[in-house]
């Protein structure tokens, strides 16, 4: 094929390496070099990469090359593809079945019943991934906390709750305590300040798009965005323009992906998110991630 571009030869590196195939495989030697060393012609002094050699760098082939080293990375790593999701396996744990199967039970809450989010929150609550209020009851438009957010997120990916959060309002005896700790550790959320989380805090949609960005992340998903990029995710919705811009990239992604749903014609990225909301987001995290 045509591999007169850093792009083309990217590209096959990265379909080589989701193909299980050796860069040293002699059928993809040019000239008796690998494709990582043909690539390496077209690193730009900037530490970028250029579509043709000796030009400039340029965003389309940086982060073609950039996907393409990813690839490499996480395979001599004996890590999944990029493209496979990441090394973290969304099970039901303590649980054999598939929490997200066809065939799955769905835990029915009086208060979801003929809900949007029922299918999700039925799902989730089956696998033990969220709770409701009590047996009988969930609650869905009610809001939530950063605690129950960092609990939530937690157990989706599968995360062993364990450690300490280096916060002084977040004690050793407080339910969430490992939660917060695990999804700390795992860069899914931040404090408020350096001593300081505040897990009875409300998170807004905004700051749910973060900290689901933050998860997918964290499983091996990529996401490349400019401002076109995520203009363009954002202006389908009526007030786009009301994303702080901290969170246009995450929200960007989240409409992107579906994980926040297409039908909205709003985004009201500063109102607090309900309990149904933050269900559905992770669920169509899980979906994506997978």
């Amino acid at each position: 094929g045509n591999l007169s571009s850093s792009e083309n030869i990217s590209q096959v590196i990265t379909a080589l390496c989701r193909l299980g195939i050796s860069l040293d495989n002699p059928r993809y030697l040019i000239g008796g070099r690998t494709l990582l060393q043909c690539l390496a012609d077209y690193l730009a002094a900037d530490g970028g990469f250029c579509h043709e050699k000796g030009g400039s760098s340029n965003q389309m082939s940086t982060e073609q090359a950039l996907t393409a080293l990813a690839s490499l990375k996480r395979i001599s790593e004996g890590k999944p593809h990029i493209y496979t999701g990441g090394e973290v396996k969304i099970t039901n744990p303590g649980k054999a079945d598939n929490p997200y199967a066809p065939t799955v039970a769905i835990k029915t809450f009086s208060d979801t019943i003929g809900h949007c989010a029922e299918k999700e929150i039925g799902k989730l609550a089956a696998a033990g991934i969220i709770n409701g209020k009590d047996e009988n009851t969930f609650d869905p438009d009610n809001t939530i906390t950063r605690a129950e957010f960092a609990a939530i997120t937690t157990r989706a990916l599968g995360l062993k709750p364990t450690g300490t959060a280096p916060f002084t309002d977040v004690g050793e005896g407080d339910w969430f305590s490992p939660y917060v700790a695990c999804a700390y550790e795992n860069g899914i959320v931040n404090g408020i300040s350096d001593t300081l989380f505040a897990p009875n805090s409300l998170i807004t949609n905004e700051e749910a798009a973060v900290m689901v960005m933050r998860a997918a992340k964290l499983c091996g998903t990529v996401y490349f965005a400019d401002d076109d990029r995520v203009r363009d995710a954002l202006s389908e919705f009526d007030d786009y323009m009301s994303v702080s811009s901290w969170a246009k990239e995450s929200v960007a992604f989240c409409c992107e992906n579906g994980i926040i749903p297409k039908d909205k014609i709003n985004l009201e990225p500063q109102r607090h998110i309900t309990r149904a909301e933050v269900a559905v987001m992770i669920y169509n995290m899980i979906t994506v991630v997978e």
